[in-house]
């Protein structure tokens, strides 16, 4: 964590008065420690960018994801582990290779939009610990080759020119002409064979080729259609003279070492954006093409083309002992594997997970998850067994992004979720969804609700339950299933638009919601709102933690600390007793035991029992560089703790 999220030296000594002004950081990685500790929990898949196979040990793998995710399996993918990875740059795994003279060593490729933590890193241990190789730091590798011949001899694809390595990776130097604009950024690269000193780039704009180790350098586009976009070249290893290459115009091949193209017939418009090609090496008619849109597959070395999946495939590795066997890096399901040379395929994700978590809710007993992102990474997701496993809820609202889930724990059909302008319930469990209209907008227009910017949504668990929406356009509050809404007056004569909105995990009645006017908190289910002094910026305010008890303490987890009152907001405390006075991520009060709450702080879990003065650690084997967004409870679940994260899905530790 950088120095910037410190606070100043006075801050530590100092009562908190309103108008104090606090700044720090959003995210706080989870760090490791003892004990049972957190778990990926899933839901399992979302985005995998890039695929290995170790070349002495089949049943090895590793795949990357993007925010700087890295996994291995050691059982062919059936689980995955979560490496500790460097991620102070959220940038994307792009290449990945397993070195075949010492399998506990791999390089891994980062492109971080030009962050020095872009560039490539080694480890020597099998993920333990990771080093930045100096030559390729802040400059975006995009693909990896070692020469058939001897592996010591690497070339890389980046985005500053090709590099090249001696020493299987430690060491490198530019062998492109920096003034070649041509050959500024490279997107692929290959190794001829036969003959290190020819080497193949792919770039933005058609292909290149040396023949003399990077001395000179031509351009091999003869054939291609102009300006193509070169993803993947791939070198028949058994014939040298045979090339494939795959490009935004389509699917090429050589057989004059890339001197001259013909493209493969037959292949539809939508299919040309080819991120990846490879060829059986037992069978060289056998030739796969990764795409944007689903994997191609021709048995007839390219006479005619198949399409046998529909998933955004980004990484496609063979297994060098049966290459029956292949593994997919996709964009929307995670790593997908066939054993039939890629008739069918099945998913690979226990453990591997790339969603951003947005909303969890309780419904009935079962528990409801909702993730961001682009259309195919976006969901419902259920788990009947309290967060333990989760499937996709299949809704007839698919693309909908909803970013709020609220639910009652006595009924498991019924569910409201927020999008971004409107409120949608289900009364199946999820399966369907109709907008609901707030009449004080006015109506609707035909068939559909007004819109309104949606920025929260609660329920209250009481008798009977309450549910809240935080709107641009004030709080609505509902207590028939989500029918009809009422606004709720937060200040005389004003529309106060409602930032967030913070409630306990169990029953208990109280509420506070954060508006640009301030805090308000409501003790008797939202009925009636009192305002709240608060001392800092609420920008800076991260989460909210109610005591259930009326008058009960209420915690604030702020960018340099967290503050308490037992006063309703009156005066406030700097909490740093077992604390120090800086980011605290989010705080939670106990649903059952009273006094306890668990706060987040750096990543590591800490726990008060008198209410939130004084703090001990929790003593838990954390996952290193886990970013915690939210903490959440159930009240019907006291034992089990859930963590949202921007990227690893739900996390889950089992308190005693």
């Amino acid at each position: 964590m950088e120095d910037r999220c410190r606070p100043p030296a006075w801050f530590h000594r100092r009562l908190v008065s309103l108008g104090f002004f606090l700044a720090g950081c959003v995210f706080v990685p989870l760090l490791s420690g003892a004990g049972t500790g957190w778990e990926l929990a899933g839901p399992y898949g979302g985005s995998a960018t890039a695929i290995a196979v170790d070349p002495g040990n089949p049943q090895r793998l590793v795949a990357g994801a993007r925010q700087s995710l890295l996994f291995l399996s050691e059982n062919g993918g059936n689980t995955w582990r979560l490496l500790p990875f460097p991620r102070r740059t959220l940038g994307t795994v792009t290449a990945i290779y397993v070195d075949p003279a010492d399998p506990r060593r791999f390089l891994v490729g980062i492109e971080a939009n030009g962050s020095t933590d872009a560039g490539l890193y080694e480890t020597t241990d099998s993920g333990l610990s990771w080093t930045q190789i100096a030559d390729l730091q802040g400059n975006g590798v995009h693909a990896l080759a070692a020469w058939a011949g001897d592996a010591m001899r690497m070339a890389a694809a980046t985005r500053q020119g090709v590099y090249l390595s001696l020493d299987s990776g430690t060491r490198w130097r530019r062998i492109s002409p920096a003034g070649n604009h041509e050959l500024r950024t490279v997107t692929a690269i290959a190794i001829a064979p036969d003959d290190p000193n020819t080497i193949l780039a792919g770039t933005p704009h058609l292909p290149w080729k040396t023949t003399d180790g990077g001395r000179s350098w031509f351009s091999i586009s003869r054939g291609m259609i102009d300006d193509s976009d070169v993803f993947s070249i791939f070198v028949n290893p058994d014939r040298p003279d045979q090339v494939l290459a795959s490009a935004c115009s389509g699917i090429y091949r050589s057989d004059n070492r890339g001197q001259s193209w013909r493209k493969y017939a037959g292949i539809p418009a939508t299919h040309r954006r080819t991120r990846v090609i490879r060829q059986d090496p037992r069978d060289p008619a056998i030739i796969y093409a990764g795409t944007t849109v689903g994997l191609l597959k021709t048995t007839n070395g390219g006479a005619t083309w198949r399409q046998v999946n529909y998933h955004e495939i980004h990484s496609l590795a063979l297994n060098p002992a049966d290459p029956a066997i292949l593994y997919l890096a996709t964009e929307d399901a995670g790593i997908l594997r066939s054993e039939d040379r890629g008739e069918t395929f099945s998913s690979l994700n226990r453990g591997f997970v790339n969603y951003r978590m947005e909303g969890i809710a309780l419904a009935g007993k079962s528990l409801f998850a909702t993730t961001s992102g682009p259309p195919p990474l976006r969901g419902l997701f259920r788990s009947d067994d309290g967060g333990k496993s989760w499937g996709r809820v299949r809704t007839a609202n698919t693309g909908q992004e909803f970013r709020h889930l609220a639910g009652v724990p006595g009924d498991s059909k019924l569910l409201l979720a927020a999008g971004a302008d409107h409120v949608y319930r289900s009364t199946n469990g999820g399966s369907s969804w109709s907008p609901i209209a707030f009449p004080e907008l006015g109506g609707s227009r035909g068939q559909r609700p007004v819109p309104t910017r949606i920025h929260a949504l609660a329920a209250v668990h009481g008798s009977p339950v309450v549910f809240l929406a935080g709107t641009e356009h004030g709080l609505f509050r509902n207590t028939d299933r989500g029918a009809t809404w009422t606004r709720i007056v937060l200040r005389p004569k004003t529309v106060l638009p409602v930032l967030a909105l913070y409630t306990l995990a169990g029953s208990g009645g109280r509420v506070v919601v954060r508006t640009p006017g301030g805090l308000f908190l409501s003790e008797d289910y939202g009925r009636r709102w009192r305002a709240l002094g608060v001392p800092v910026d609420l920008a800076k305010i991260n989460d909210v933690g109610l005591a259930p008890q009326t008058g009960g303490t209420l915690l604030l987890a702020t960018s340099e600390g967290l503050l308490g009152s037992e006063d309703l907001g009156a005066s406030w405390t700097l909490r740093t007793q077992g604390l120090e006075a800086s980011a605290v991520q989010s705080v939670r009060f106990h649903p059952v035991r009273k006094g306890e709450v668990l706060a987040i702080q750096y990543g590591a879990l800490h726990r008060s029992e008198d209410g939130g003065r004084s703090w001990l650690p929790v003593a838990h084997a954390g996952l290193k560089n886990v970013f915690v967004r939210q903490l959440w409870w159930a009240a019907q679940m006291p034992g089990r703790l859930f963590g949202l994260t921007a990227e690893t899905g739900l996390l889950l530790l089992d308190l005693p």
